[in-house]
């Protein structure tokens, strides 16, 4: 894989960018179609999928032992555990996800904070902006989405809840 930068300086302060994740274990399949803000702490053996966006803050991190992407986003501040999945197509911003859960495709995660061990099925929606404020929805521990559900916040679901596929909760 090469990367394509005219500009020396550039290449240069690319590569040393990159390089202090590669130096900590962190996997980047495609670095030309991967941008990553320069704050974020990425956790050894996760894996940055092509086509990814982490545009975050200091407070913004990936745990350990996670698989982003591709074409995975990830905006102003989020917190990812160790050994979660970020799938296709995903959107997470300003949330927090406990370890082991799984966000596979084609959902979008708003102002949440997730438990651990959860399975967040393709097409789940947060909706967290009910037309004036942005609202939170909270899910514990070993939790399971169904696909195509549509999360209305404000919301709170208890530890080893089972939310059925099409479901408007």
């Amino acid at each position: 894989m090469s990367v394509t930068v005219n500009f020396p300086p550039k290449l240069k302060k690319l590569a040393l960018f990159y390089n202090r994740f590669r130096k900590a274990g962190v996997k980047i399949d495609d670095y030309e179609s991967t941008w990553i803000s320069p704050d974020i702490t990425i956790g050894r053996g996760t894996i940055i999928h092509p086509n990814c966006y982490l545009i975050g803050n200091a407070n913004s991190y990936v745990g350990e032992d996670c698989e982003i992407g591709p074409s995975a986003f990830l905006r102003d501040w989020f917190e990812i555990g160790n050994r979660v999945k970020i799938g296709f197509n995903a959107e997470v911003v300003r949330s927090s996800i406990g370890d082991g859960t799984k966000i596979p495709h084609f959902c979008h995660v708003g102002d949440a904070t997730i438990g651990r061990n959860c399975n967040i099925a393709a097409g789940t929606v947060f909706c967290n902006y009910g037309g004036n404020k942005k609202q939170c929805i909270t899910i514990g521990d070993y939790v399971f989405i169904g696909s195509g559900t549509n999360l209305i916040a404000p919301l709170r679901i208890a530890d080893h809840s089972y939310i059925a596929t099409g479901a408007i909760v």
